[in-house]
């Protein structure tokens, strides 16, 4: 009885501990999304898996490095490091090794591209530190010297270097001559590949969005190559072991018709449409480079998408690719094989003979050394923040060698669940971010995120950390549920809605109004369970899901919203389309160009901006990288009375960098959505003229813009 009077009274005791710790939790916010330590691999921001592991070995396996992220809001700058650990040491308690920090306020990233060089003690790598331009830097291991390698005159935005340090290759955008020539102060200007938008800044012979390629020997002065083989800022550069030779990816210009008989969608999309004004298409062509001569000739004569993958002979005597081959002098079989998919196929060099390999020939030439070392790899799921974690690959013992964002002990995270639905027959998932302490039965206001969901990856927006569009867990903390929409649950499904034509008129218009279907399932399916309150729901879209949510804004009878936000992206309508040239839109638009009398009654039938008419929410617009694509839903919406806001982003990128362009965005989201969908309203005197703005627009505009509306 004494021992069990006791044990309760120590209970008693250990209670009011157990509540003070939970009291000191508190709700995310939009800062703790924009200090969240990540991996700084650019393939992984834009949502790549890093299956092969996140470390880059030193060619003898000693040391290897990882390079990670975090923003800084007070000082506006994301701080990239560099922490270096011994591999025969990674079983051994100890903190990893700091070896350089770069802080940057430029938008850039501070540190990418990291290569070793054959000594194993110096280290290559993209630098942009604080405003510079990006450059080539080398740091030693041993000393942390850090040196600068180029001087160039523009941002140098891909590389390689030989494996003894003396050759560097790199591409750089070319240099924004905006001045007028003696020949146009004479004649005047002759408008060409120019947007309105460079005409308007009077940017009148700024290069379209194209690179130029370099090459360096030592500290001799760079050689640029001619403007015929302008580089894609995707271009993928690399040197072969011996310093001789080295590939590179170069853009096509103009389109071939013949790359729609291939079976891939970016290839027949890019066949039938031009290259984009103003940018390169996603399809290039592997070039050899030869550093003795200096000259540059064509390694394979056929298209390669962003999927195509290449590596050097560790003797240097060949380059493995797996691509697309050519269709041109082959027999029917042959053909019929080529046309469904890339190939994996050894290139002799000089002499560029090419040899078909087999799977298992191909897994023989991707072999590496990185595969008898310890396995680096990146632990996380939905609700398990990411950690580097080490894994000896033949006993199978792991070991953590870092958490990433130790202060998250002390956030209140609510949990994440795959969300299953099922549209046209298609199995579809989707995020469902529940609000911390979610009460099942409870109907929540619903926001939905729009452009793509990862089941195994840890985010704090919802999509990778693109910012610019997203604010998952803060609106999850403040009591909103979110959908972070969707992913075909079989990968195979995508292509087998973009070939079903009952869905759409053109490939683009199938995916579109699937997409449409999929929101508005999301929204039953969470209605039906009791979830979710379905007159409150509100729906944002960036980038190409702009127009997804366009269309669905102007031509849904059914699903209704509260309201909405569109974030740097296409919408579909007239304006954009000649303002920019994007001839794409004829296909977003049901096939035909909006000339004539039946192409400009297909148009007033699809395109979103010709039926703004209907759209009475409040809407926010927020224009990052291109000031004119948000313009004709402004303006219509202006001249109609409605409830609408525009944005500007300041010298903001399409996917923000900048921590204090992040907090726009994404505390604008939060804001906006909880104004709208709970009525609240920020006590911050800070904000005191946001919410001034927002309340006239439900006082003033939108009574005449209602009685529009229900004409």
């Amino acid at each position: 009885m004494r021992a069990f009077a006791i044990a309760a009274a120590l209970l008693l005791l250990s209670v009011p501990h157990q509540i003070t710790c939970a009291e000191t939790k508190r709700n995310i916010t939009v800062e703790d999304s924009i200090e969240f330590t990540r991996l700084a691999d650019a393939d992984y921001f834009r949502g790549a898996h890093p299956d092969r592991g996140i470390a880059e070995y030193s060619p003898n396996g000693e040391h290897f490095v990882v390079v990670l992220r975090k923003g800084d809001l007070k000082t506006n700058a994301n701080e990239y490091s560099i922490y270096l650990f011994a591999t025969s040491a990674i079983f051994q308690p100890r903190k990893p090794h700091l070896l350089l920090t770069i802080r940057t306020a430029s938008g850039k990233p501070g540190i990418r591209g990291i290569k070793w060089l054959e000594d194993n003690k110096t280290l290559a790598f993209l630098g942009n530190p604080e405003d510079g331009l990006t450059q080539i830097y080398t740091v030693n291991i041993e000393t942390k010297q850090l040196t600068e390698r180029t001087n160039h005159r523009t941002a140098i935005d891909q590389f390689d270097i030989s494996l003894d340090g003396k050759k560097l290759i790199f591409t750089a955008a070319k240099e924004d001559n905006s001045s007028l020539t003696p020949e146009q102060h004479l004649h005047g200007i002759v408008v060409q590949d120019q947007t309105l938008e460079d005409i308007l800044t009077g940017r009148f012979n700024r290069a379209p969005g194209e690179e130029q390629l370099f090459y360096q020997e030592r500290n001799e002065e760079e050689i640029a190559f001619p403007p015929t083989h302008q580089v894609n800022v995707n271009s993928r550069l690399t040197f072969s072991p011996d310093g001789h030779f080295a590939s590179v990816t170069a853009y096509f210009r103009a389109t071939s018709t013949e790359w729609t008989a291939y079976n891939n969608m970016v290839l027949r999309f890019w066949g039938r449409n031009p290259a984009p004004l103003g940018g390169p298409s996603p399809v290039s062509q592997f070039f050899l480079f030869d550093c003795l001569t200096r000259s540059i000739r064509t390694l394979l004569e056929a298209p390669a998408v962003y999927t195509a993958s290449s590596h050097w002979a560790k003797d240097s005597h060949a380059i493995y690719l797996k691509t697309y081959l050519p269709l041109d002098g082959t027999s029917e079989t042959e053909r019929s094989k080529r046309i469904e998919g890339e190939l994996p196929v050894e290139i002799a060099v000089p002499d560029l003979t090419v040899k078909q390999l087999s799977e298992f020939g191909w897994q023989q030439a991707s072999y590496s050394q990185s595969k008898q070392l310890p396995a680096i790899t990146l632990e996380e799921d939905l609700n398990a923040p990411p950690r580097i974690v080490a894994q000896d690959r033949l006993t199978n013992r792991s070991v953590l060698l870092m958490v990433l964002n130790p202060q998250f002990a002390g956030l209140i995270f609510g949990r994440v669940e795959v969300l299953h639905l099922m549209v046209h027959g298609i199995p579809i998932i989707a995020g469902l971010y529940l609000p911390p302490g979610y009460v099942a039965g409870s109907r929540y206001p619903l926001v939905l995120q729009t452009h793509g969901f990862d089941s195994m990856r840890f985010s704090m927006d919802g999509r990778y950390e693109w910012s610019s569009g997203f604010a998952a867990r803060a609106l999850a903390a403040a009591g909103i549920m979110v959908v972070q929409m969707q992913e075909f649950e079989n990968p195979g499904d995508h292509d087998r809605v973009g070939n079903d034509r009952t869905l759409g008129k053109t490939l683009e218009s199938s995916f579109r109004n699937f997409a449409v279907a999929c929101y508005a399932q999301a929204i039953q399916t969470l209605s039906d369970k009791g979830m979710i309150n379905p007159d409150r729901v509100g729906i944002s879209g960036f980038s190409r899901t702009v127009w997804f949510v366009s269309y669905l804004l102007t031509h849904s009878e059914k699903q209704k919203f509260r309201t909405a936000i569109l974030t740097d992206g296409i919408d579909g309508g007239y304006f954009e389309y000649i303002a920019r040239r994007l001839t794409e839109f004829d296909a977003d638009n049901g096939g035909m160009a909006p000339f004539g009398k039946d192409g400009l009654d297909l148009w007033r039938e699809e395109s979103p901006t010709f039926n703004l008419d209907r759209v009475c929410i409040p809407v926010r617009l927020v224009s990052i990288e291109d000031r004119l694509a948000q313009w004709e839903w402004f303006v219509a919406a202006k001249l109609e009375k409605k409830p609408v806001e525009l944005i500007e982003v300041p010298d903001g990128t399409h996917m923000l960098e900048k921590p204090s362009d992040r907090y726009i965005a994404m505390e604008g989201i939060v804001d906006w959505f909880r104004f709208w969908l709970q009525g609240y309203v920020d006590p911050s005197q800070a904000k005191a003229m946001q919410y001034d703005r927002w309340r006239s627009l439900t006082e003033a505009e939108s009574k005449e813009s209602l009685a529009t509306c229900q004409k």
